[in-house]
C-alpha cells in the first residue's frame, strides 16, 4: 500500500536521511515520498559528511597556519571559533 510508518522507514533509512528529506520539502507543500528520493537524500547527507572529514583533515595538515586561518574567518563573519 502507500501507508509508512517512521518506524518503518527508519528500519530502511538512517534518521538523518529522513531528518533531510523532510527538512528538503516546502512546509505547505505535501511529501512525495519514494525509496529513490530517500535514498538521494541519503546520498547527498553522505557528500556532506565527507566534505566535512575532508575539511578537517585539511585544516589539521595547515596546523597552525590553518587554526589562525579559521579564527580569522570566524571573527570576519561574527561566528564562534
Amino acid at each position: 500500500g502507500n501507508f509508512f510508518t517512521i518506524r518503518d522507514v527508519l528500519l530502511r533509512h538512517h534518521p538523518l536521511a529522513m531528518r533531510l528529506f523532510l527538512l528538503q520539502t516546502h512546509y505547505r507543500s505535501p511529501i512525495n515520498y519514494s525509496n529513490a528520493l530517500l535514498e538521494a537524500a541519503g546520498a547527498r547527507l553522505y557528500y556532506i559528511y565527507g566534505t566535512l572529514v575532508d575539511l578537517e583533515e585539511a585544516l589539521e595538515a595547515a596546523g597552525e597556519e590553518g587554526a589562525a586561518a579559521c579564527a580569522a574567518k570566524a571573527a570576519k563573519s561574527g561566528a564562534a571559533p
